[in-house]
């Protein structure tokens, strides 16, 4: 929401559209969205810290319904996904920020942005497989390579997505 505001008040600023009242009334609209998503990802956050603070405590689903309508997902997956950040001995301290990215378009540089389409290129490499190009496309967005292991967290949330666990944990080690 936030990136969406910086985008549609320069679109607005470069049509200097009259009277101003619009365009600030539009903008406070989008601030108090945006509020709401906070304290609807605050929320969330919190109440999956606790379970990460208090490895013991039972996950109910009554206590996830927030983070499963927010989330638009099911209490068997936040279960999950629960568990498994408590058998890694995850830190609730990395739940503490949701979106670390700031939105402020003033600071970024489009000139790189727009200059840097390396689609065809990506295209290319991976030769038309439409599950390569899928795969490269959801995990690394149009960047042209990856660390090994951004790769291989890649194929290890893709198994978690296709719920293909025990494929993962047979392979993980030879990863």
């Amino acid at each position: 929401m936030k990136g969406f505001k910086q985008v549609l008040a320069r679109i607005l600023k470069m049509l200097d559209l009259r009277p101003k009242v619009v365009i600030t009334s539009i903008e406070k609209l989008l601030d108090k969205i945006n509020n709401s998503q906070n304290l609807q990802s605050t929320s969330c956050i919190r109440i999956l810290s606790s379970y990460l603070r208090n490895p013991k405590k039972p996950i109910k689903e009554d206590d996830l319904r927030n983070p499963i309508k927010t989330y638009q997902t099911d209490f068997l997956f936040i279960k999950e996904d629960i568990m498994r950040f408590r058998q890694q001995n995850m830190k609730h301290e990395c739940f503490s920020v949701l979106h670390p990215w700031a939105y402020e378009l003033e600071l970024v540089d489009f000139k790189y942005v727009m200059n840097n389409d390396l689609k065809p290129q990506i295209m290319k490499y991976f030769k038309s497989n439409e599950l390569s190009i899928v795969f490269w496309f959801s995990f690394f967005k149009n960047q042209i390579g990856c660390g090994s292991d951004d790769f291989i967290e890649a194929i290890r949330q893709l198994c978690e997505i296709n719920k293909l666990q025990g494929f993962w944990d047979k392979e993980a080690a030879s990863y």
